[in-house]
């Protein structure tokens, strides 16, 4: 759903400088035509920015663009790489008034969605990561099998006054990863049971700390995990978390009794371990 930008390689030493997660030395050119063409990036995302205030520019308010490109440290080492962008609307269809904002868990999602096509699924993670160009509460690093290959997050306000999402991972990283052949999964002939709950925790907590708990307490049962609401400041330093907890089993009909014993247990695990407390 993202639109494809081409870039210029070659990039000024300010946009050089931003983004530098990885820590590397760029190269210089030794005889460059301009200053603003005079290294060699070794990020995407300062491209992308200059893309999103080139339409801002021309009133264009809702901007979902990516690139897939090589970027190079002082040795010549390729790093394959794909970064996004997203801004004001994913979705904007006035015809039936579907709007979809863009913010930092659809972002987060388009992530999830190309590592799980890919075969990583369940080998992923995002953890907490300080880039000074990011929102030091609205950024993570994103890993796999524990390893960082890739960085998300929003613009930091000083940079971006709008609500501007970033994300970029290292293809490469990912081809010298094994992964195993993807399997056909026949879908479920037996109803799926919903669960929301909402818990008041911690403002440090994050969302990958409780839905680790989450699943763990769930079990085989629960299928899956979504995060629909945030709300802060609901009391001093504490935050609401609502999740909708997604029960199944592909071979048989679940009653209610058996889901309430495991959802009750997801309550008790989060509630004993995360410092959390139900929302009524």
């Amino acid at each position: 759903g993202l639109n494809e930008v081409k870039t210029y390689t070659l990039t000024s030493p300010k946009m050089a400088a931003m983004f530098d997660y990885e820590d590397k030395e760029y190269i210089t050119l030794p005889s460059p035509m301009s200053q603003d063409k005079s290294i060699i990036r070794r990020s995407i995302i300062p491209s992308l920015l200059n893309v999103y205030d080139y339409n801002k520019s021309r009133k264009v308010e809702d901007i979902n663009i990516y690139e897939i490109a090589k970027t190079y440290d002082k040795d010549y080492n390729d790093n394959h790489k794909i970064a996004m962008l997203i801004s004001g609307n994913y979705i904007n269809n006035k015809v039936n008034g579907t709007v979809v904002k863009a913010d930092f868990y659809l972002l987060k999602g388009i992530v999830e969605n190309l590592l799980k096509y890919l075969g990583f699924k369940n080998r992923y993670d995002f953890q907490k990561v300080e880039v000074k160009e990011l929102h030091p509460g609205v950024s993570a690093s994103i890993m796999i099998d524990r390893k960082p290959i890739g960085i998300i997050g929003r613009v930091h306000p000083s940079i971006k006054k709008e609500d501007v999402y970033v994300a970029e991972l290292s293809m490469t990283a990912l081809y010298n990863m094994t992964v195993k052949p993807l399997k056909y999964k026949e879908a479920s002939k037996y109803p799926e049971i919903k669960k929301d709950v909402a818990f008041v925790v911690p403002n440090e907590l994050t969302n990958a700390e409780i839905e680790a708990v989450i699943k763990h307490a769930g079990g085989r049962l629960l299928d899956n995990i979504d995060i629909f609401d945030i709300y802060r400041d609901v009391e001093p330093g504490k935050k609401s978390m609502a999740y909708n907890l997604t029960f199944k089993d592909d071979t048989r009909t679940l009653s209610d009794e058996e889901v309430m014993q495991v959802f009750n247990n997801v309550i008790k695990e989060v509630e004993s371990k995360l410092d959390a407390k139900l929302r009524g």
